[in-house]
Protein backbone atom coordinates (compact mmCIF):
# COMPACT_ATOMS: atom_id res chain seq x y z
CA UNK A 1 0.00 0.00 0.00
CA UNK A 2 1.48 3.73 -0.86
CA UNK A 3 0.78 6.92 0.99
CA UNK A 4 -2.26 8.96 -0.77
CA UNK A 5 0.76 11.96 -1.41
CA UNK A 6 2.61 9.20 -3.60
CA UNK A 7 -0.01 8.83 -6.50
CA UNK A 8 0.01 11.10 -9.24
CA UNK A 9 -3.91 11.75 -8.88
CA UNK A 10 -3.61 13.03 -5.69
CA UNK A 11 -4.74 16.49 -5.89
CA UNK A 12 -1.65 19.21 -5.58
CA UNK A 13 -2.80 21.24 -3.00
CA UNK A 14 -3.67 18.70 -0.28
CA UNK A 15 0.05 17.25 -0.81
CA UNK A 16 1.06 20.66 -0.44
CA UNK A 17 -0.78 21.14 2.53
CA UNK A 18 0.08 18.06 3.80
CA UNK A 19 3.74 18.75 3.26
CA UNK A 20 3.09 21.59 5.32
CA UNK A 21 2.15 20.42 8.63
CA UNK A 22 4.63 17.38 8.54
CA UNK A 23 7.53 20.19 8.03
CA UNK A 24 6.01 22.80 11.04
CA UNK A 25 5.92 19.88 13.43
CA UNK A 26 9.43 18.78 12.16
CA UNK A 27 10.96 21.94 12.80
CA UNK A 28 8.78 22.74 16.05
CA UNK A 29 9.71 19.75 17.85
CA UNK A 30 13.57 19.62 16.47
CA UNK A 31 13.28 16.23 15.80
CA UNK A 32 16.13 16.22 13.61
CA UNK A 33 18.51 17.58 15.66
CA UNK A 34 20.88 14.90 16.89
CA UNK A 35 22.03 13.86 13.27
CA UNK A 36 23.42 17.62 12.45
CA UNK A 37 26.78 16.27 14.02
CA UNK A 38 26.45 13.39 11.83
CA UNK A 39 25.71 15.24 8.70
CA UNK A 40 28.52 17.83 9.92
CA UNK A 41 31.15 14.73 9.27
CA UNK A 42 29.96 14.80 5.87
CA UNK A 43 30.53 18.30 4.72
CA UNK A 44 34.19 18.47 4.00
CA UNK A 45 34.75 22.40 3.22
CA UNK A 46 32.74 25.84 2.67
CA UNK A 47 31.93 25.17 -1.26
CA UNK A 48 29.86 21.92 -0.71
CA UNK A 49 26.59 21.80 -2.52
CA UNK A 50 24.01 19.53 -0.51
CA UNK A 51 21.26 17.91 -2.91
CA UNK A 52 17.92 16.79 -0.73
CA UNK A 53 15.97 14.21 -1.84
CA UNK A 54 11.91 13.89 -1.76
CA UNK A 55 11.86 17.26 0.00
CA UNK A 56 8.12 18.10 -0.14
CA UNK A 57 8.04 21.15 2.04
CA UNK A 58 11.80 21.25 2.54
CA UNK A 59 11.27 22.55 5.56
CA UNK A 60 13.19 19.54 7.57
CA UNK A 61 16.13 19.86 5.54
CA UNK A 62 16.38 23.94 5.94
CA UNK A 63 15.92 23.62 9.57
CA UNK A 64 19.30 20.90 9.75
CA UNK A 65 20.78 23.10 7.23
CA UNK A 66 20.46 26.05 8.63
CA UNK A 67 22.38 24.57 12.32
CA UNK A 68 24.89 22.64 10.02
CA UNK A 69 28.45 24.02 8.79
CA UNK A 70 28.07 26.95 6.69
CA UNK A 71 28.12 26.00 2.20
CA UNK A 72 27.46 26.95 -0.65
CA UNK A 73 24.61 25.93 -1.72
CA UNK A 74 21.01 23.10 -0.74
CA UNK A 75 18.81 22.02 -3.60
CA UNK A 76 15.80 20.61 -2.92
CA UNK A 77 14.14 18.00 -5.51
CA UNK A 78 11.23 15.87 -5.49
CA UNK A 79 8.82 14.19 -7.46
CA UNK A 80 6.25 16.89 -7.06
CA UNK A 81 7.62 19.58 -6.63
CA UNK A 82 5.75 22.55 -4.32
CA UNK A 83 3.74 25.08 -6.54
CA UNK A 84 5.22 27.66 -4.20
CA UNK A 85 8.74 28.48 -3.07
CA UNK A 86 10.99 30.93 -2.62
CA UNK A 87 14.26 30.71 -3.66
CA UNK A 88 17.39 32.14 -2.95
CA UNK A 89 20.92 31.94 -3.42
CA UNK A 90 21.71 29.59 -1.42
CA UNK A 91 18.23 27.97 -1.07
CA UNK A 92 16.82 26.62 -4.75
CA UNK A 93 13.78 24.15 -4.93
CA UNK A 94 14.44 22.25 -8.76
CA UNK A 95 10.93 22.65 -10.51
CA UNK A 96 11.53 19.66 -12.75
CA UNK A 97 10.64 16.68 -10.47
CA UNK A 98 13.25 14.11 -9.80
CA UNK A 99 12.83 10.25 -9.35
CA UNK A 100 15.16 9.25 -6.87
CA UNK A 101 15.07 5.21 -8.29
CA UNK A 102 16.07 6.87 -11.64
CA UNK A 103 18.84 9.07 -11.19
CA UNK A 104 22.62 9.22 -10.98
CA UNK A 105 23.98 10.83 -8.22
CA UNK A 106 27.31 12.53 -8.26
CA UNK A 107 30.66 12.10 -6.02
CA UNK A 108 30.86 16.48 -5.52
CA UNK A 109 27.31 16.67 -3.92
CA UNK A 110 26.00 15.06 -0.47
CA UNK A 111 22.62 14.10 -0.51
CA UNK A 112 20.07 14.03 1.88
CA UNK A 113 16.41 12.69 2.15
CA UNK A 114 14.12 13.61 5.47
CA UNK A 115 11.14 10.94 6.78
CA UNK A 116 10.92 9.76 2.93
CA UNK A 117 12.55 6.50 2.97
CA UNK A 118 9.80 4.44 4.14
CA UNK A 119 8.14 5.49 0.96
CA UNK A 120 9.85 2.77 -0.92
CA UNK A 121 9.88 -0.90 -0.64
CA UNK A 122 12.61 -2.91 0.61
CA UNK A 123 13.77 -3.58 -2.60
CA UNK A 124 13.37 0.01 -3.60
CA UNK A 125 15.50 1.31 -0.53
CA UNK A 126 18.42 -1.26 -1.11
CA UNK A 127 18.49 -0.27 -4.89
CA UNK A 128 18.67 3.41 -3.81
CA UNK A 129 21.49 2.77 -1.38
CA UNK A 130 23.42 0.43 -4.09
CA UNK A 131 23.09 3.27 -6.73
CA UNK A 132 24.99 5.97 -4.29
CA UNK A 133 27.66 2.96 -2.94
CA UNK A 134 28.27 2.46 -6.93
CA UNK A 135 29.05 5.93 -7.35
CA UNK A 136 31.02 6.64 -4.27
CA UNK A 137 28.64 9.37 -3.16
CA UNK A 138 28.06 10.54 0.21
CA UNK A 139 24.45 10.54 1.96
CA UNK A 140 22.43 10.90 4.96
CA UNK A 141 19.05 9.24 5.37
CA UNK A 142 16.90 9.66 8.47
CA UNK A 143 13.32 8.47 9.41
CA UNK A 144 11.50 9.35 12.27
CA UNK A 145 8.97 6.47 12.20
CA UNK A 146 9.42 3.32 13.53
CA UNK A 147 6.65 0.22 13.68
CA UNK A 148 5.57 0.70 17.56
CA UNK A 149 2.53 2.02 18.98
CA UNK A 150 4.29 4.62 20.64
CA UNK A 151 5.12 6.58 16.48
CA UNK A 152 1.22 5.21 15.70
CA UNK A 153 -0.18 7.07 18.89
CA UNK A 154 2.08 10.34 17.69
CA UNK A 155 1.12 10.18 14.48
CA UNK A 156 -2.45 9.83 15.67
CA UNK A 157 -2.26 12.82 17.88
CA UNK A 158 -0.43 15.45 15.28
CA UNK A 159 -2.76 14.19 12.27
CA UNK A 160 -5.79 15.16 14.44
CA UNK A 161 -5.99 17.18 17.14
CA UNK A 162 -2.33 18.83 16.12
CA UNK A 163 -3.33 20.09 13.13
CA UNK A 164 -6.46 21.53 14.42
CA UNK A 165 -4.41 23.40 16.79
CA UNK A 166 -1.70 24.87 14.02
CA UNK A 167 -3.55 24.78 11.20
CA UNK A 168 -4.21 29.04 11.59
CA UNK A 169 -0.46 29.52 11.73
CA UNK A 170 1.07 27.65 8.86
CA UNK A 171 2.35 29.53 6.42
CA UNK A 172 1.69 30.71 3.29
CA UNK A 173 -1.73 31.57 4.57
CA UNK A 174 -4.88 29.35 2.83
CA UNK A 175 -8.91 29.80 3.37
CA UNK A 176 -8.57 26.86 1.21
CA UNK A 177 -6.66 25.07 4.01
CA UNK A 178 -8.96 26.55 6.68
CA UNK A 179 -11.60 25.38 4.46
CA UNK A 180 -10.58 21.29 4.43
CA UNK A 181 -9.21 21.45 7.65
CA UNK A 182 -12.24 22.49 10.10
CA UNK A 183 -15.04 22.35 7.45
CA UNK A 184 -14.36 19.71 4.93
CA UNK A 185 -12.02 18.30 7.29
CA UNK A 186 -10.24 16.29 4.28
CA UNK A 187 -6.64 17.34 5.44
CA UNK A 188 -7.37 15.27 8.74
CA UNK A 189 -8.60 12.29 7.20
CA UNK A 190 -5.69 12.36 4.24
CA UNK A 191 -2.70 13.50 6.71
CA UNK A 192 -3.93 10.44 9.43
CA UNK A 193 -4.18 7.72 6.57
CA UNK A 194 -0.88 8.30 5.40
CA UNK A 195 0.74 8.49 9.10
CA UNK A 196 -0.54 5.47 9.82
CA UNK A 197 0.60 3.86 6.28
CA UNK A 198 3.48 5.42 6.75
CA UNK A 199 4.53 3.68 10.41
CA UNK A 200 3.18 0.43 9.07
CA UNK A 201 5.83 0.67 6.53
CA UNK A 202 8.88 1.96 8.67
CA UNK A 203 11.49 -0.17 10.11
CA UNK A 204 13.48 0.05 12.64
CA UNK A 205 17.45 0.10 13.47
CA UNK A 206 17.65 -3.42 13.92
CA UNK A 207 15.69 -4.27 10.52
CA UNK A 208 17.91 -1.76 8.61
CA UNK A 209 20.91 -3.73 9.05
CA UNK A 210 19.62 -6.37 8.43
CA UNK A 211 19.08 -6.00 4.63
CA UNK A 212 21.23 -2.66 3.98
CA UNK A 213 24.52 -3.23 5.98
CA UNK A 214 25.72 -5.94 3.83
CA UNK A 215 26.36 -2.87 1.19
CA UNK A 216 29.29 -1.90 3.90
CA UNK A 217 32.88 -3.14 2.99
CA UNK A 218 36.59 -2.04 2.81
CA UNK A 219 36.05 0.41 0.52
CA UNK A 220 32.51 2.18 1.08
CA UNK A 221 31.46 2.70 4.58
CA UNK A 222 27.82 2.19 5.62
CA UNK A 223 26.69 3.75 9.58
CA UNK A 224 23.27 3.08 10.62
CA UNK A 225 22.12 4.01 14.10
CA UNK A 226 18.85 5.04 16.52
CA UNK A 227 19.09 8.63 18.13
CA UNK A 228 16.87 9.18 21.33
CA UNK A 229 15.52 12.02 22.40
CA UNK A 230 12.22 12.99 24.52
CA UNK A 231 10.57 13.75 21.39
CA UNK A 232 11.11 11.05 19.95
CA UNK A 233 13.64 8.89 18.01
CA UNK A 234 15.73 9.60 14.38
CA UNK A 235 17.13 6.60 12.66
CA UNK A 236 19.92 7.53 10.31
CA UNK A 237 21.53 5.73 7.46
CA UNK A 238 24.83 7.32 6.89
CA UNK A 239 27.02 6.04 3.46
CA UNK A 240 30.52 7.87 2.38
CA UNK A 241 33.48 6.20 0.86
CA UNK A 242 36.09 5.52 3.07
CA UNK A 243 39.42 7.67 3.79
CA UNK A 244 37.27 10.48 2.34
CA UNK A 245 36.53 12.70 5.51
CA UNK A 246 38.59 14.17 7.83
Amino acid sequence: MKELEDYVWFPKLLRQFQMDVIGYFVVILQLYKPIIPKLNELIQHKDEVIIDLCSGSALPAIFVQEKCKPIKKTIFTDLFPPKYFNNLNHLMYQATPLNVLQFTPSTAAIYTMYNAFHHFNKNEQQQIIETFKLQKSRFLIAEILQPTFLSFLQVSLAATIGQLLICPFLRPFSFQRILFTYFIPINIFTVLFDGIVSVCKSATKKQFIQYLQQFSDANYTIEINTKYQFVGSVTYIIGFPKNTLV
